[in-house]
């Protein structure tokens, strides 16, 4: 490889004047040719290696040969256990460059031992075999199956050699320690500039019914069974199944003489019928794995092993946390109506007022304001509580059922609380079955802002807030805005500032000043947390900004706080920076790298842009539609857009708008709940997969 390099400076420098340079480039191709030669023998060495392991493991271990079918380059057999292997007619490789070393490739074999045990060899250039040894001092043979030796690891899977060419030019072999140098006979290394060598196999005879002998190249003849049995499920999707129920199999079954089951995972049970031709396979009723492999054995007349396995699941009960369904959170009206809960299903059926249909015609409080998935629960937060005859501030339902477990007053103040006002919860994150954090202003003008732990087991909620996330709304206190909350930690706007707060300790252990405020807080497709940022602002009040300075701006952080993508939003991209209006709706996809986000400085907004995080592309007014109001989402299956909004009929209804991402165009309406939206919610958006991915 370095003269490769070393050819390429070469013809670089020699470029630069006049001269014939047809020779040099010659040279080159032919290099290039035989570095293509030796990939290919070191490809072809290391699939024939990779098919003898199998041969010998299943011989080994009483596996016949089910199929064998030849095709235009060699054989594919398959094996008992499923396994299958192709092998490639037998030849000489095509000569390369012979150079000053001349020498075919080495050829990996096997030879069985007066043990019984077959041990991995190695032949030579010149017809000299010997065996492959994981020492120096040639002391400790290298088994095809089973352990190592008494000084190395144990285990069943033996040890399948790598061959290889380090950058000097030279043979290597890999068995488990790194590459090392075939060395030969005489002691030296062997170059791999010459022909490409034979093939492991010098002949597979198929011809007898029974058997199928493969000839090596060193004279060691393997021989493995085949059997004419038949063991196999008549279909071979994988079964899901409810709790505690079971399923027949239907078998394609010949010649089997005995069967049995083998494995289950914890908590399934299973069994087989070789008479009838069935199998049965149960789910746990309760406890066990919720998914695994269900395998069987089956015997032949020949003592020959065949096995069948099956994928198993349980059904999972999700209910309202089917990971494909989708909320509107419904806000209602502060001075009319209380909110309420949207749900569709992952087949698009909408069901209005899912809360009340589960308890009774109670209805959740007033000013719904947003809901988090955890622990099998739905936990939601009001803003005014039962002020309007509602459950209570703070509303946690079974997530199967959607029935309430119980209900809190929620009522806190804040720590000052010199004008006697008192807290609006307004974002929650469910961290565990004991804690909660919530995202709170305060009442009035929402003058303050700060974020508390929730104590799940007492019900209660801490008196002070976390240290570093209470102050003046919009500049130090929490940002009105969606928490992420992943891989144990929680990413939380603080004014002009992004808070990592540690879920074990409850304290900030970083803080990244941005000196702008943020206005929503995402996690997106790669992983990474994205912060929208307003343009940064000369004047002293948020509400008379004076002269802005930047544009917006979306940064992208790690789970570390590092940041790791910056980038300044076109000048069309506005957001407030008001009291008033201190966010904006904004989300991620979770499979493309998009954000969504409305693009104009605005109380309704009216427009949507998409932004690519890995070309820095900005699509501004993406979407164009009437009165925005509430969070956007990407379903994470259909990759549509949900927009929720003010019915332009009357303010006593949510419209619910789906848009397509691939031009912007709006595909269906929905219209229910009753007043604004707090914004759309996914299901999946709080399951583990998501949330530690």
């Amino acid at each position: 490889m370095k003269k490769f390099f070393y050819l390429l400076s070469c013809a670089a420098l020699l470029l630069t004047g006049c001269y014939d340079d047809s020779a040099l480039w010659s040279k080159m191709d032919d290099f290039d040719q035989r570095l293509q030669d030796i990939e290919s023998v070191v490809n072809r060495l290391n699939s024939e290696v990779s098919a003898l392991k199998t041969i010998i493991t299943s011989s080994a271990s009483s596996k016949a040969i089910i199929d064998v079918t030849e095709t235009t380059v060699g054989y594919a057999i398959t094996f008992s256990d499923g396994t299958s292997i192709t092998i490639r007619h037998g030849s000489d490789g095509a000569d390369g460059d012979d150079g000053a070393a001349g020498t075919a490739a080495p050829i990996i074999g096997v030879s069985k031992e007066s043990d019984g045990i077959y041990y991995w060899t190695v032949t030579y250039a010149d017809g000299t075999t010997e065996w492959l040894y994981y020492d120096e001092t040639k002391t400790q043979k290298i088994p095809v199956t089973g352990p190592k030796g008494e000084t190395g690891d144990q285990g069943d899977d033996g040890i399948t050699p790598v061959m290889g060419v380090d950058a000097e030019g030279f043979w290597t072999v890999d068995y488990g320690e790194g590459p090392k140098r075939i060395i030969d006979a005489n002691g030296n290394a062997v170059p791999a500039g010459g022909t490409a060598g034979d093939s492991l196999f010098e002949d597979i005879d198929t011809s007898d019914d029974d058997f199928v002998v493969f000839s090596l190249s060193n004279g060691e003849v393997i021989v493995v069974p085949r059997t004419r049995a038949v063991f196999a499920l008549a279909d071979k999707s994988k079964i899901t199944l409810p709790a505690g129920e079971t399923a027949e199999l239907e078998l394609e079954i010949k010649n089997i003489q005995y069967a049995e089951v083998i494995k289950t995972p914890e908590g399934w049970s299973a069994s087989i019928d070789i008479e009838n031709g069935t199998a049965t396979v149960t789910a746990p009723a309760t406890d066990g794995a919720q998914s695994g492999l269900v395998s069987f054995l089956g015997m032949d007349d020949n003592m020959n092993v065949l096995l069948l396995g099956v994928l198993v699941e349980v059904e999972k009960d999700w209910g309202y946390a089917d990971p494909e369904g989708t909320f509107i959170v419904v806000e209602g009206n502060m001075t009319s109506e209380n909110g309420t809960l949207i749900w569709f299903d992952s087949d698009m059926n909408m069901y209005e007022s899912v809360f009340e249909d589960a308890n009774g015609g109670l209805e959740i409080g007033n000013v719904v304001q947003d809901m988090y998935i955890a622990n099998d629960r739905i936990y939601l937060i009001t803003q005014n509580g039962d002020s309007r005859g509602g459950a209570g501030r703070f509303v946690v339902c079974d997530a199967k059922t959607m029935k309430m477990e119980y209900a809190l007053p929620l009522a806190f103040f804040p720590e000052n609380n010199s004008a006697g006002t008192h807290c609006w919860p307004q974002h929650i994150a469910v961290v565990s079955d004991s804690k909660a954090y919530i995202q709170w202003a305060e009442s009035g003008m929402e003058a303050t802002s700060g974020i508390r732990v929730m104590d799940l087991a007492s019900r209660t909620i801490s008196p002070t807030d976390i240290e570093g996330t209470f102050g003046a709304f919009t500049t130090e206190g929490a940002t009105k805005g969606r928490m992420v909350y992943s891989r144990g930690k929680l990413f939380a706007g603080t004014g002009h500032s992004v808070a990592i707060i540690d879920t074990d300790t409850d304290e900030v252990e970083k803080k990244i000043e941005f000196g702008a405020q943020v206005k929503g807080i995402v996690k997106a497709a790669d992983n990474n947390i994205y912060v929208l940022l307003a343009r940064e602002y000369s004047g002293t009040s948020p509400n008379a900004p004076g002269t802005f300075t930047t544009n917006t701006r979306i940064v992208g952080l790690d789970h570390a706080g590092n940041i790791v993508h910056d980038h300044y939003l076109p000048d069309e991209v506005d957001f407030p920076v008001a009291t008033w209006s201190p966010k904006i709706q904004v989300c991620a996809s979770f499979n493309e790298p998009y954000l969504y986000f409305t693009d104009k400085n605005e109380f309704y907004f009216s427009s949507i842009a998409r932004y690519n995080y890995e070309t820095n592309e900005t699509t501004t007014e993406f979407v164009r539609t009437d009165d925005i109001y509430g969070y956007l989402g990407i379903h994470p299956v259909t990759e549509e857009l949900w927009v929720t909004s003010s019915s332009t009929a009357n303010w006593t209804k949510t419209e619910i708008r789906i848009f397509d991402t691939a031009s912007g165009e709006q595909l269906r309406t929905y219209t229910g709940g009753r007043g604004f939206a707090a914004g759309v919610d996914f299901a999946y958006r709080f399951t583990d997969e998501f949330v530690n991915r």
